[in-house]
């Protein structure tokens, strides 16, 4: 009986050792995906901010390009409706 005992028990610390371990595996699969996560919001919140830069000098540079076409499609419509007066005189 000693022997079933000890196989008993010999069976029950190697079971608590494979629980132990498969713990210990679980924590650093659970951590690495939690880095994995981190890592991937900030490269999203990074990419966002690069856009969002993009964007403002976006608007600098065209915004004034912008008024000038309006501008000048003001002039040009004025020059079209001044000839076209002068013309029917």
């Amino acid at each position: 009986m000693t022997n079933d005992n000890d196989m008993s028990e010999s069976l029950e610390h190697k079971l608590d050792e494979l629980k132990n371990a498969n713990k210990i595996e679980f924590e650093r699969v659970r951590e690495d995906i939690k880095k994995l996560g981190d890592g991937y919001e900030d490269g999203l919140r990074q990419i966002s901010k690069q856009i969002q830069d993009l964007d403002e000098r976006w608007a600098e540079k065209w915004t004034p390009h912008d008024l000038v076409l309006k501008n000048h499609g003001k002039r040009i419509t004025a020059l079209e409706q001044k000839g076209s007066s002068n013309s029917s005189a």
